[in-house]
């Protein structure tokens, strides 16, 4: 057994602490979250990570995973970043169990195929998946199980993308626009069964790590607060949908699964400034993850919104291109308020993001870590404090 978690304790008990905070909108500055020990591949440097990760051999994903988390902890940064252990197999797991063909190849993250479904009889046809036997979910079972024996650190559930996600999944976007408007019954017993079967999944590997349904979880690393509920899961495709389909075919099935588990926190890459109104009217959410693709003025009207029904906020992306790196922290600062809000900053040496694009790069993870904390901590002293100041200032008057 791999004994790591009291090492970790302080470490964890301040991030929790933080967090929980944050989430409470009860912080006069944001939490901080360095994100250089992913579970995925995504934007990791080639040769940097074994070539069979993914391939079911517990052991190495676990020895990496380890290895990353002492790296973070050499690099020794005052951050909330919570030590765990998480089995990774891409985006594609529960899509998988209900018969969607996937690759894995070496180097990459699991993912799902081109769908190949062309009729609505798939959707009346499509049966409730046996976890304990299809698709990647025994694999990702197996891999809990050989955590739980052989490390004490904490587990998260694997990737769980939401309702719609894996709806697109199945039966790929073009049946899914064409049947919003001409079969609106099937496709709601599509999201149905599919919802049905992502809280038994989420159920059955919370079941499986030892852990309660309300649980937190782990949104891309950055752990949701005590008390605000165990439900994570992925809803990228928001940007796409009209917010009247979104409302309708999107909006109810996510309230079932953050329901399921006390509440809970959703992500999304991009732009959801359309969707406002359905997320921060969304049942049961409680933290809101979203990476901006470098869109701090959405982001900006993002959070106003959320903040209206107390629902705290993760503002994250990958690295940033050099040049772009301090005018992008000074712009956070400037446009976001830091109560209730988490930055996240994800370290991909392999790639730069600048204004929505993302370009090839080979950087020092832990060099280009360090650069983005200093400047998190510059701006936190620059824009933050003063703030700090003129509020005791102006109590201390009254």
């Amino acid at each position: 057994m791999i004994e790591l978690k009291d090492k970790y304790k302080v470490r964890t008990d301040h991030a929790r602490k933080r967090i929980a905070e944050v989430c409470n909108f009860q912080n006069s500055e944001p939490a901080v979250v360095i994100v250089d020990a992913p579970n995925w591949i995504f934007g990791e440097l080639p040769n940097s990570y074994p070539g069979d990760y993914c391939g079911g051999n517990y052991e190495v994903m676990l020895q990496h995973q380890i290895k990353k988390i002492k790296q973070h902890d050499i690099n020794d940064y005052d951050d909330c970043y919570e030590p765990f252990l998480m089995p990774w197999y891409g985006t594609c797991v529960l899509a998988s169990a209900f018969g969607a063909e996937y690759t894995i190849h070496p180097f990459m993250d699991p993912a799902v195929n081109v769908s190949q479904v062309e009729d609505i009889s798939y959707v009346y046809e499509l049966k409730q998946p046996d976890f304990m036997r299809d698709g990647l979910c025994p694999r990702v079972l197996d891999t809990i199980t050989y955590f739980k024996e052989n490390c004490d650190l904490p587990i998260m559930m694997t990737d769980c993308q939401g309702p719609l996600t894996n709806a697109l999944s199945l039966v790929g976007y073009e049946n899914f626009m064409y049947w919003m408007y001409d079969e609106p019954e099937a496709l709601h017993l599509l999201m149905q069964k599919i919802t049905d079967a992502l809280i038994s999944w989420m159920k059955l590997q919370k079941d499986t790590i030892g852990i309660a349904y309300t649980e937190p979880g782990y949104q891309m690393a950055v752990r949701t607060g005590d008390g605000k509920g165990g439900a994570v899961f992925s809803d990228d495709d928001a940007i796409i949908l009209d917010q009247d389909f979104y409302q309708e075919f999107v909006k109810p099935y996510n309230e079932q699964v953050l329901m399921a588990f006390g509440g809970g926190c959703i992500h999304c890459c991009g732009d959801v400034t359309h969707q406002i109104e359905n997320i921060k009217n969304t049942k049961g959410l409680t933290l809101y993850h979203n990476m901006t693709l470098d869109n701090l003025e959405n982001a900006a009207k993002l959070q106003d919104g959320l903040r209206e029904k107390n629902i705290a906020y993760v503002v994250g992306d990958f690295t940033l291109a050099d040049n772009r790196l301090d005018n992008y922290y000074g712009e956070l600062f400037r446009r976001l308020t830091p109560e209730g809000l988490i930055i996240a900053s994800y370290i991909a040496p392999a790639v730069a993001l600048n204004k929505g694009k993302y370009t090839e790069a080979n950087c020092d993870a832990v060099k280009v870590g360090k650069r983005v904390f200093e400047i998190i901590q510059k701006n936190i002293h620059i824009q933050i404090e003063p703030k700090r100041q003129d509020r005791y200032k102006m109590d201390h008057n009254k």
